[in-house]
């Protein structure tokens, strides 16, 4: 929410916090991290946690809400959303 909220400092801090406290476990961090990202508008970031999911041959029904969620609509008009659309063949 804090990326939402403008507050790019509390949501960096929170995907360091997440990320820490991660270790150990093994949990898969690609789909918060993906909406994380998306929040803060680090629409770079975004493509490069895509293609890193999609290259490790990651659960592609993780990427579901990239057709619908609101939160990735400015990651729309990037030419790279639609190649990563391409990829996944849900274009």
């Amino acid at each position: 929410m804090y990326g939402r909220w403008g507050r790019m400092a509390e949501a960096r801090q929170a995907i360091k916090k997440m990320q820490q406290s991660n270790r150990g476990y093994r949990i898969d961090l690609a789909q918060p991290l993906l909406s994380i990202h998306a929040a803060m508008g680090d629409n770079d970031q975004v493509f490069a946690l895509l293609q890193e999911a999609i290259s490790q041959h990651n659960d592609v029904g993780m990427l579901l809400p990239l057709k619908v969620d609101p939160i990735f609509d400015p990651i729309r008009s990037d030419p790279r959303y639609q190649q990563i659309l391409r990829q996944i063949h849900f274009n």
